[in-house]
């Protein structure tokens, strides 16, 4: 079965919830990387701005800001790699680049808690990481679109509110996901801001809720009868 059946496929069984946890997960992270490092790991429109403002006046930034950006571009790379060659398993396609972006982001955590790395490796792998994560559902019903491209999920959910009944039944957009990325990782960014980590990196919990989904869906993936 290929990458395109699983649109039609339900891997995930509770799909609004994932899309929650997924885009929480994003969202934390985000926002503790920006106030860490002054660079986005997720949002890389933002980091693109980021790059034509400091690159005159802070190049230390802007290069951090590309770092990020290119980090971002091998995480999608690996992980839509990983889903050509696991194309005959529907569910293994999506869960062995989760699970691969997730160790990577624990690698992260690792690296600067007992390593002490500098941004310069810290950013882009968090960067690949995230990006890759986001390629791994971007095809599955619970997402249906990008879990980093939170301005997308915000004009998805704008426009089809002003469309006609009509014309969003002929787009089939994905308004629910949508809906459910926006709040996600609006949500992250609140509890983070909030100061309800302290200074503390909060990877290992912001983690939990996407681990737990993918939990649920492997469990779920094997109740599903053969084909």
């Amino acid at each position: 079965m290929s990458t395109d059946n699983t649109d039609t496929w339900h891997f995930f069984a509770r799909p609004w919830l994932v899309a929650l946890a997924l885009a929480w997960t994003v969202g934390v992270i985000d926002s503790y990387s920006f106030a860490e490092y002054g660079v986005f790991t997720s949002n890389q429109a933002g980091n693109l701005v980021v790059l034509g403002n400091e690159l005159p006046q802070d190049p230390q930034r802007a290069t951090l800001a590309l770092a990020s950006l290119l980090g971002a571009v091998a995480g999608i790379a690996a992980s839509t790699l990983l889903q050509r060659a696991l194309a005959r398993g529907p569910w293994l396609e999506v869960v062995v680049p989760l699970v691969l972006m997730l160790l990577l982001m624990v690698l992260g955590w690792l690296l600067r808690h007992v390593f002490d790395s500098p941004p310069e490796v810290l950013v882009p792998l968090t960067s690949a990481a995230l990006a890759g994560l986001a390629t791994a559902v971007y095809r599955t019903p619970a997402v249906q679109g990008w879990i980093t491209a939170n301005t997308g999920a915000v004009l998805t959910t704008v426009h089809t509110a002003f469309e006609s009944t009509s014309q969003r039944r002929a787009a089939r957009k994905p308004v629910q996901p949508a809906i459910m990325i926006t709040l996600g990782f609006l949500a992250g960014a609140l509890l983070w801001g909030s100061g309800v980590f302290g200074s503390t990196d909060p990877t290992p919990v912001a983690l939990v809720p996407t681990v737990i989904a993918l939990g649920l869906a492997v469990t779920n993936a094997r109740k599903q009868p053969t084909s």
